[in-house]
């Protein structure tokens, strides 16, 4: 009997939480919809846009370009270590510049945004909601969609896929500093095995996955600030699990973003 209660008590568990989870994914959809009806109808504010482009992007270039170019030194020191066992010191620009590009700059990009400006975009929201500023907005037939959030997925977009291409140089210049300085590789030597190793493929790629991450930053930022309610306690917690889940949903999803662009571009 003991054994039938905590089986019954586990699949009630799970239920509510399927159930929490289908709602809440439905919940986003319904807003994503809605943001890119706004955009494509160009209803979109487009001067908030710009705000939110300044606020986000600009906001987060000086974190994102230094946290890339200490990974490239990074890269390029344990890169190079394992190669010199194999006597191909010189390819370590090759591997820094396909690596960075493809995989860490739009990863360390989106990362860095999702707790910056995500975060961000949960608390500006959520305090909105809990304050009755969006029942005022709706109460004088005011868009929500068109004021507020579609011009944060818009910004959220276009700055993350702009921030990944200044990640990308910053991880690749830290990459020259440890092979000219600390590697000893001429320079000519280095910036030539750099370019030619540099694939619009791999460009593309990074591009290909930052507009999906940033659409995932958006959509949950924008899902958790429109479901607050109660007080701060309950902001605070929704800002928390906006950050843990757009950090879970990239990390997971690269892979399955990488599986998909090599199969229909490569």
């Amino acid at each position: 009997m003991l054994a039938t209660r905590y089986l019954s008590l586990g699949f009630a568990f799970l239920g509510r939480n399927v159930i929490s989870f289908l709602s809440e994914t439905g919940s986003s959809l319904e807003t994503l919809g809605r943001s890119v009806r706004s955009i494509v109808t160009l209803r979109c504010k487009w001067r908030r846009s710009m705000d939110q482009i300044v606020h986000i992007g600009v906001g987060s270039i000086p974190i994102v370009t230094i946290a890339t170019f200490f990974v490239g030194m990074v890269m390029a020191v344990h890169v190079s270590t394992a190669l010199a066992q194999f006597g191909v010191s010189l390819t370590v620009a090759s591997i820094v510049c396909a690596s960075i590009l493809r995989e860490l700059a739009p990863i360390f990009a989106a990362l860095l945004i999702a707790g910056r400006a995500g975060a961000g975009i949960t608390a500006e929201l959520g305090a909105m909601q809990i304050s009755g500023q969006l029942l005022a907005m709706r109460s004088l037939s005011l868009s929500v969609e068109d004021e507020l959030i579609a011009p944060r997925f818009l910004a959220t977009i276009l700055s993350l896929v702009s921030i990944t291409l200044l990640a990308g140089i910053s991880g690749i210049l830290g990459g020259y500093i440890v092979g000219i300085g600390h590697l000893d590789i001429p320079f000519a030597t280095y910036h030539g095995k750099t370019l030619d190793s540099l694939d619009s493929l791999d460009l593309y790629c990074g591009l290909f996955k930052s507009v999906f991450f940033g659409l995932v930053i958006a959509i949950v930022g924008c899902h958790y600030g429109l479901s607050a309610r109660g007080g701060a306690s309950q902001l605070g917690i929704n800002t928390k699990r906006s950050v843990v889940t757009a950090s879970f949903v990239i990390l997971v999803s690269n892979f399955f973003l990488t599986k998909a662009f090599i199969h229909l571009f490569e």
